[in-house]
């Protein structure tokens, strides 16, 4: 009977179990898109589309940990009119999420004194002034950062407290992605591979 190592099944198994970098989402348009294959939606809490654009550009500007996060460089995102508190909603719970947000306002420069979102976050990098859990303050005129998300969520509303002092016609934006560590359900590939491990093991011993 030949053994195969360990390492090498440990190896394979890690092959299918794990993604290979991050993986930013694709938007279809400013209402939908997807994430690793699960689709999601993106309304206004006053109903119909988010006021905005696509945008390639918003992230190259702000030196995000790219080693840690990976680099979010001309990935699209979606630009909104700063007004608008909105929900992004899955097809299905997804783990490990990342929100990329850049250009959000602060109460100093323009009248918004906090956001909040309704799950639980931390914060990845930047986003100075934020406070980790549900609400973000921000102390500078335009604030940049990553929130990522350790539970499986469905959905994500974010809201705002407004003070005064924004003009519509402004944008901040945001783009999403999902981190290496993401356990990719085993499907073809990862069962495959297992069970022609277990398979070679048998026909080897007769």
């Amino acid at each position: 009977m030949r053994i195969i190592p360990t390492t090498v099944a440990a190896s394979l198994v890690a092959a299918s179990t794990a993604a290979a970098d991050v993986t930013f989402a694709n938007w279809d348009s400013i209402s939908a898109g997807s994430l690793n294959g699960i689709g999601f939606t993106v309304q206004q809490l006053a109903g119909g589309d988010v006021i905005g654009y696509l945008n390639s550009g918003m992230f190259s500007g702000y030196a995000y940990d790219t080693d840690a996060h990976g680099n979010p460089g001309q990935q699209t995102g979606l630009s909104y009119d700063v007004f608008v508190e909105y929900t992004i909603t899955f097809d299905t719970a997804i783990s490990d999420l990342s929100l990329y947000l850049s250009s959000w306002r602060s109460q100093a420069a323009f009248g918004y004194s906090s956001y909040t979102v309704s799950e639980a976050f931390s914060i990845n990098d930047a986003f100075e002034g934020a406070v980790e859990g549900n609400q973000i303050t921000t102390t500078s005129g335009f604030t940049n950062g990553i929130l990522s998300f350790s539970d499986p969520v469905t959905s994500i509303t974010i809201t705002h407290a407004y003070d005064g002092g924004a003009i519509h016609n402004s944008s901040q934006s945001v783009t999403l992605a999902q981190s290496t560590t993401s356990p990719v359900v085993p499907g073809v590939g990862g069962v495959a591979v297992l069970a022609g491990i277990v398979t070679l093991g048998r026909r080897r011993r007769r």
